[in-house]
């Protein structure tokens, strides 16, 4: 063996002494002569320059393995050292929700920030919490109807005074009713301390959808409104910012609803949007043929309140091709509408 390598040694110095020599350590090029050797005659110096080992392939934290990598929808992201190299096992091109049918989970947070905060010792603050709940109820059973109305099945999970574990408490040190700067510090709440596959596996759900609750009060002037996914998204976790109090009224069901649909593809039909091609005549075309349409309007047709009871709004079949209950809408198609996430890939 000693001579063999000898030999070669030698066949590589005569090569090296009549080519160019680069500028980089000599020390350098003898340890790839070295590596070229140990390669030829199978010796193995107990060195790797990938920390990826076959011992690691086929198995992980969320069950992602080497077979799996070939071809899935699904995408399993290590995030950079910052994210203390956290493992997401998510739908790539949903984020933490994909469509309404299946099992959804809904995980409330109360949130304080620079403004506003929830007095646990309050009457009115615990009274507030429990509104929260039932509103997320009936939230929950409008959705239910409206998916079997498309001959699916949907199962929300909201309720976190049956199921405490879906409840959260949260601080924030700066204002979090501004919506240039909220998501950031939102999501690494969530990623440091909630869960989110091991809510999953319990629930064995299909999606998971965040909601931030603020005490607002009538001082507010923040809208509430949905982190949803979008291409490139750093986290997963699609997140509801509800405040409690917004348009001088408190939030009903309805809005609870609205919200969700967001969560899930569907966008907003009361506003010009170029990403999805809503314009002007659009809204008008809403605004005669789809009045009640939930996207549009979360007040009741009749009285123009919310109501806290039930949820008197239609989801119709643009909002159901929106967020995957359909495979087609005569709306979409006339009016060349785009971003439809489940069909337009």
């Amino acid at each position: 063996m000693i001579f063999l390598k000898g030999i070669i040694y030698l066949i590589l110095g005569i090569i090296s002494f009549f080519s160019i020599l680069s500028d980089h350590d000599k020390s350098s090029e003898t340890d790839q002569y070295e590596e070229i050797i140990n390669d030829y005659l199978g010796i193995d110096d107990g060195s790797s320059t990938d920390d990826y080992t076959e011992a690691d392939a086929g198995s992980s934290e969320y069950g992602y393995t080497e077979a799996d990598s070939g071809s899935s929808d699904y995408e399993y992201t290590d995030y950079d050292d910052d994210f203390d190299d956290k493992y997401y096992f998510y739908n790539a091109h949903h984020g933490s929700a994909d469509t309404p049918d299946g099992t959804t989970v809904v995980v409330t947070i109360f949130a304080d920030d620079k403004d506003y905060a929830w007095d646990p010792d309050s009457d009115l603050d615990n009274a507030t919490k429990s509104d929260v709940n039932q509103y997320l109820i009936v939230a929950a059973d409008y959705l239910e109807s409206v998916v079997a109305n498309y001959g699916k099945t949907a199962n929300f999970i909201t309720d976190f005074e049956t199921y405490p574990d879906l409840k959260y408490t949260a601080s924030f040190d700066q204002q979090m009713t501004k919506t240039d700067d909220v998501d950031y510090p939102a999501w690494e709440y969530i990623d440091d301390n909630i869960d989110m596959e091991a809510i999953k596996t319990k629930y064995n759900a299909d999606n998971v959808i965040f909601f931030m609750v603020f005490n607002t009060d009538e001082k507010n002037s923040a809208v509430t409104c949905t982190r949803n996914w979008y291409e490139g998204m750093e986290y997963p976790y699609e997140i509801v910012y509800l405040y409690n109090f917004d348009y001088d009224c408190i939030n009903g069901p309805a809005v609870y609803a609205h919200e969700m649909l967001h969560a899930f593809g569907a966008p907003d039909l009361y506003t010009e949007d170029e990403f999805y091609r809503i314009d002007s005549t659009v809204i008008s075309y809403v605004d005669r043929y789809l009045p009640n349409e939930i996207m549009y309007t979360c007040t009741d047709l009749d009285s123009y309140e919310y109501t806290y009871d039930r949820v008197t709004n239609e989801v119709t079949d643009l909002t159901a091709y929106y967020v995957g209950l359909t495979d087609h809408s005569e709306v979409y198609d006339e009016f060349c509408l785009s971003g439809n996430e489940h069909f337009d890939e």
